[in-house]
């Protein structure tokens, strides 16, 4: 995109810890609105509302999200100097595309919502006045019907759940709020966050799941008092728990230093959790490489996968939710990528072709979909503005694993 997303918050910190699994920034101040938690040695009271809780599914805002309706897809065009922000719907079964609505607006990207019924998409506007508002369009997904609301003050989600999206407010090093926006009654409140929290990984059983440090002492503040900072950091542990919103009530599920191994979150599966294991060997970044993939099972981290390869070019792909496969490059990334399969605990290796096109590869996976089927790409295509873009096929998931490349290509929706 030529309006570049906002960069989050650079930590200037070691730790290993969950993946923010999104590329929304996070704002730098939350609405004036509410009351704030106290604060000590990493410990908070939460304010004192009636805090609604986590209602279905949590998933990551994102600019591809599948639903049983179709995999939604943002699409942004630079042409005629207009930008235009295109929602596109893929049909799986017919392997084609549509137009579902688009945007003409010079701003920028905020973030991205799908529901069965409805897309919201979170834009920021550029006015002559200099101001940026920010602006929420709620999309019919069945008429293509487009509804739009100016927000009061900057709302970027990164999270959203069956009934309301969430933004994270981290003013400084921490997370310390959640502003949680209802789809449907357009009511906004706050829910405060453990003191300390240092990442919002996503839910589990309607409860959040944070990173938080615990500190001998309050943490000072990194900038202007490095050296005392870097001393405290250095006593501390990072915590993993569960964070009831409605009780302020936490769970510590598993605690490590703040200095050394570290724990990078993948999802959840069967009601397991699981992490990536970074272990201090000097050859990653840093002092450290992904080493395994570990489950979190009654306080102790197991290993259930040793990565191939020191590489740190992990990735995790899920399905419905639900983590499915852990993939790494080989370590030269050209020849081949390594997928263990948590479905049935195999390991499979897959030639992907790298020299089909240039920039774009054949056979990645994208997404795993809710019929057991694979995404993933296929060259690119060429728009009706002259922009290239990745083109994608499908097929069974089970041939995919298998080694087989015969893809159904998926028609690409090219513009007007």
């Amino acid at each position: 995109m030529k309006k570049a997303i906002a960069c989050l918050l650079v930590l200037p910190l070691a730790l290993a810890a969950c993946g923010a699994q999104t590329t929304q920034p996070a704002p730098t101040t939350a609405p004036e609105m509410t009351t704030e938690a106290t604060t000590e040695n990493g410990k908070s009271t939460p304010a004192e509302v009636n805090q609604p809780g986590i209602t279905g599914r949590m998933r990551p805002c994102s600019s591809a999200v599948e639903t049983a309706a179709g995999l939604y897809t943002l699409h942004f065009n630079e042409a005629a100097n207009e930008d235009v922000y295109c929602v596109v719907k893929t049909d799986i079964e017919t392997a084609t595309q549509e137009k579902v609505a688009s945007i003409t607006l010079d701003g920028g990207y905020y973030g991205m919502a799908v529901w069965d019924d409805a897309v919201d998409l979170y834009l920021q506007e550029n006015t002559a006045e200099g101001e940026r508002p920010s602006l929420r369009y709620t999309i019919d997904t069945a008429t293509g019907g487009v509804e739009k609301q100016q927000m009061d003050g900057a709302f970027a989600p990164t999270w959203y759940d069956d009934a309301a999206l969430y933004q994270e407010n981290r003013p400084n090093l921490w997370v310390e709020s959640l502003t949680r926006l209802d789809r449907t009654t357009g009511e906004v409140t706050l829910q405060n966050l453990p003191g300390q929290t240092y990442t919002v990984c996503g839910s589990v059983d309607g409860r959040w799941l944070l990173v938080r440090i615990s500190s001998p002492s309050p943490m000072p503040d990194p900038i202007s008092e490095k050296d005392a900072f870097d001393a405290t950091w250095q006593n501390s542990t990072a915590e993993i728990i569960l964070y009831e919103p409605a009780s302020g009530e936490m769970e510590k599920l598993y605690e490590f230093p703040t200095i050394g191994d570290g724990y990078d979150y993948c999802g959840q599966r069967d009601g397991g959790l699981y992490f990536i294991h970074w272990q201090t060997n000097g050859n990653g970044i840093g002092d450290t490489a992904p080493a395994t993939v570990d489950k979190l099972e009654n306080g102790a981290m197991t290993p259930v996968w040793t990565l191939p390869f020191s590489s740190i070019s992990v990735s995790t792909v899920q399905q419905q939710g639900k983590l499915r496969w852990v993939t790494q490059l080989t370590e030269k990334g050209e020849a081949a990528i390594k997928i263990y399969d948590l479905a049935d605990g195999q390991t499979y290796t897959r030639a992907i072709d790298w020299d089909k096109v240039e920039g774009w590869n054949a056979g990645y996976p994208e997404k795993l979909l809710a019929n057991d089927k694979i995404l993933v790409s296929n060259g690119t295509y060429t728009d009706v503005y002259g922009i290239d873009r990745k083109a994608y096929a499908v097929m069974d998931c089970a041939a995919y694993l298998a080694g087989s490349t015969d893809y159904t290509p998926i028609a690409m929706y090219t513009g007007d």
